[in-house]
């Protein structure tokens, strides 16, 4: 193959102008290679004998006038050296574009990150599908996110198909403590029933909302459990809750993450202590749980809390559990109401005796 090689050489410096007056190719660079290599090859290269970083690598401009006959440099690439030190090389490259009559960095392909819209104008970025002109869409103004459509929501998934879910979480970990989802109010607390931490509604109605207090509320005020025959074996009569029934201690008590946040106003609660149940013989009744930020705040037995200077993995933040040291004790309550109305068919049961005599 016969290699030819052209510089233009002015003055230690080479340059040229290639100038047409109609619309064909202004300059075309071709290879009559048959292999499955390199075809034509544009090189930008800086061949300094002092390289330094945030040099410039090569830029291509497109330049055009404006109706005010002004020049305009609508488009810009350009790629630069960001680290020219052996073994650690960094490199950077860019898009700009005019928009609104300022230039604005459309693309930046860093050494740690892919950037859109770097200088935060009002630029929308949008991904089509086969069949969604917004299959991803992100809205400048609003700074939300839009799944399959425009987003009314800060994260707004729209699924136009049936027999499809619209969100779905896979926590595909196959040790350790697995998570779903996670819905926190960092800033505040404001436990009422006016913020919600979710709500499901169909066309016509809310049909279930899980309040900021923790309260839940459904239309039906209905709750329940599988309870079909065909699942359950060995079903046999429950023994006599009598006794148990008899030795609950009902409490009244206030919580302490209560009593931080309202003093001397946080409300009394009614309910059990999970130790007495296990004072009781009632230890089926108790489970245990891996405590909670409130919780090692209401007794640092439970463990520690990431503080500021700790070094924070990812996942996690400042006033997250950093080491568990206690499980938290919980009570099965559906299944003490069970017990409740087992005891109840015995008062019953008695009293009905009773009366028949």
């Amino acid at each position: 193959m016969t290699q030819t090689k052209v510089e233009l050489d002015l003055d230690g410096k080479i340059g040229g102008t290639i100038s047409t007056a109609d619309n064909t190719d202004t300059l075309t660079l071709k290879s009559t290679d048959a292999d499955a290599n390199q075809g034509p090859v544009l090189n930008f290269k800086r061949d300094s004998s002092s390289p330094a970083d945030d040099d410039i690598l090569g830029q291509l401009t497109f330049t055009g006038e404006n109706d005010a006959s002004e020049a305009i440099e609508f488009v810009r690439i350009r790629a630069g050296m960001v680290d020219v030190t052996d073994g650690t090389e960094d490199s950077r490259y860019t898009i700009t574009t005019y928009t609104g009559g300022s230039q604005y960095g459309r693309l930046n392909i860093e050494a740690g990150e892919t950037v859109f819209n770097e200088n935060s104008t009002d630029l929308d970025f949008r991904v089509e599908s086969d069949s969604q002109t917004h299959a991803i869409f992100l809205e400048a103004s609003s700074s939300a996110v839009g799944i399959n459509g425009s987003p009314s929501r800060k994260f707004h998934v729209r699924c136009p198909d049936a027999d499809v879910y619209g969100l779905g979480v896979d926590i595909d970990n196959s040790s350790g403590n697995p998570y779903g989802s996670n819905v926190r109010y960092t800033a505040l607390s404001p436990d009422n029933r006016t913020s919600t931490f979710l709500v499901t509604s169909d066309a016509t109605t809310s049909r279930c909302i899980i309040y900021s207090d923790g309260d839940i509320e459904n239309h039906d005020n209905s709750y329940g459990s599988l309870s079909d025959e065909r699942i359950k074996q060995n079903i046999t009569d429950a023994n006599s809750q009598w006794d148990d029934i008899k030795a609950l201690k009902i409490r009244n008590y206030k919580k302490k993450d209560d009593v931080r946040q309202y003093g001397d106003s946080a409300w009394e609660q009614i309910g059990v202590i999970a130790q007495e149940l296990e004072a009781a013989n009632m230890d089926k009744l108790i489970k245990h749980n891996d405590p909670s930020p409130a919780d090692v705040a209401s007794d640092s037995s439970f463990g520690i809390l990431y503080e500021d200077g700790d070094t924070i993995p990812y996942g996690k933040q400042i006033g997250d559990v950093k080491e568990v040291k206690e499980k938290v004790k919980g009570v099965k309550y559906s299944v003490l109401y069970m017990k409740a109305i087992k005891a109840l068919q015995e008062a019953m049961a008695r009293i009905e005796a009773l009366e028949a005599k």
